[in-house]
Formats: C-alpha cells, sequence, structure tokens
C-alpha cells in the first residue's frame, strides 16, 4: 500500500518533475562522493540536502498546503457537469458565451476569476474593492503586469465611492456604467462586501474576482458573476432571476 502510495503521488506533474530534480541530484551526489576529493563532499551533500528541502515542500504543498487547496476547489468545479479542465484552467459557456474560472489561492482564503473574452479594445480598466486585496487581470495572484490605468475619481461618484475605479479611456467606461452594470455592482459590493473583488477588462478579456466563502462555492459564483459580465455582451438574454436569489 505504502509503495502504490508513493507511486501514486510522485506520477502528479506538479511532483513529477521535483521528485525527478532530487534523484538527479542524489545520482550526482554519489558519483561526485566516489570520483571526486574529500574537499567537494560537503557541498556535495549540502545541495543533496537542498533538493531534499525542496522535494519535501513540494510534497506538502501538493498534500496540505496551496496546492492541495486549489486541487479541492478545482474538484469541486470539476464536478459541475458543463465544466472542462484544459490543464490549467476551466472552461464552460452559458448561452454560447465562452467562459473560463481560473483559481488561485490568496491570503483571504479562495480565489477565482470568471473571465470571458470581449472584442479587442484599446480601454482598459479595474473597478475594485475599497477592502480587498486588487485583482489582477487575468486572474493570477499576486496581482502582476497589465495595462497602466490611472485612478477616475469622478466616476467612482457613479458608483458612491463604494469602490475605487481606475482606467484609461474615461469616456468609454462611462458608457459602459450603464444602468444594469451600475446596479450588478453595487449589489456585489453591498451583498458581498468581503468577497467581490471587482471587475477588470485588460483590453481583451473581461474578469469578474472572488475571493473566501464565495469562491469555494462554483454555483454561486456563476450566479452572481452573470449580471456582471452579461452587460458587455448584450446580444444575451437577460440572466434568470431565480438564479441572483
Amino acid at each position: 500500500m505504502s509503495q502504490q502510495w508513493h507511486a501514486g503521488l510522485f506520477d502528479r506533474p506538479s511532483l513529477r518533475w521535483p521528485f525527478r530534480f532530487f534523484v538527479g541530484i542524489a545520482l550526482a551526489t554519489g558519483l561526485g562522493i566516489a570520483f571526486l576529493g574529500p574537499g567537494a563532499r560537503p557541498w556535495l551533500l549540502l545541495g543533496l540536502g537542498a533538493a531534499g528541502a525542496f522535494l519535501a515542500w513540494s510534497v506538502y504543498d501538493e498534500t496540505k498546503g496551496r496546492a492541495a487547496a486549489i486541487g479541492r476547489l478545482r474538484a469541486r468545479w470539476l464536478a459541475e457537469p458543463d465544466v472542462i479542465d484544459n490543464g490549467r484552467d476551466l472552461h464552460f459557456s452559458e448561452d454560447g458565451q465562452p467562459l473560463i474560472a481560473r483559481l488561485a489561492s490568496s491570503p483571504d482564503g479562495h480565489a477565482v476569476a470568471i473571465l470571458t473574452p470581449l472584442r479587442e479594445s484599446t480601454a482598459a480598466f479595474r473597478i475594485a474593492s475599497q477592502e480587498l486585496p486588487r485583482p489582477s487581470f487575468d486572474g493570477e495572484d499576486p496581482a502582476v503586469g497589465g495595462p497602466p490605468l490611472a485612478p477616475l475619481p469622478g466616476l467612482q461618484s457613479m458608483l458612491q465611492d463604494t469602490l475605487r475605479i481606475e482606467g484609461n479611456e474615461p469616456a468609454q467606461l462611462e458608457r459602459w456604467l450603464d444602468h444594469s452594470l451600475v446596479s450588478a455592482l453595487m449589489s456585489a459590493a453591498r451583498d458581498h462586501a468581503g468577497s467581490f473583488r471587482g471587475l477588470t477588462f485588460d483590453g481583451r478579456f473581461l474578469a469578474v474576482h472572488w475571493v473566501g466563502d464565495v469562491a469555494a462555492d462554483p454555483s454561486a459564483v456563476r450566479a452572481l458573476s452573470a449580471p456582471l459580465w452579461r452587460p458587455f455582451v448584450p446580444r444575451l438574454p437577460p440572466p434568470r432571476v431565480d438564479l441572483l436569489n
């Protein structure tokens, strides 16, 4: 049973290369001790110890740490009948609109971004919680990269200053902030203040960001995200009211 467990554990893609790296270092250490002088032995053993520590950390991360937490969340998403795993992201669609669920982990707990492609634009924006860490454009944690944006305090009044707004084309963003989108943003900020991180657009992908308890529930994430991305895809029918309750 122990041998089967170890074989299955190190057959996981995330552990395969750390295990092979450790084995390679172990073999190199053995050869080095056999053929090199005594002076090289401490350095060889130090390298072996470092490789062993890295392998041990990788096993911990995969079984009890961040990777394990994301793995459990991934399993919940894959229990949804229409979700497809492409190896990195989870793909599904609603009314023909392609959607991507990107999972991460943050100090605030599970983090999920629902992304959908839009017509490419030079305009970009980030509408984010005042309290939670601001989200990245692609749903990765920690946030990195993305188009340069400037604060737009004039538009924040449209959201009663409950969310901070950054963008690079204020006129376009103001057109996007129609009644349906403003209503959805205010509802998310009011009813899920500890979970709604924000809405972003990098010129290609629109993303709705969640963290914490809501992010751990795929059905809730999907239902709560729909009113936020649908205003950008006006050809779709409005969401069913019962999904929002």
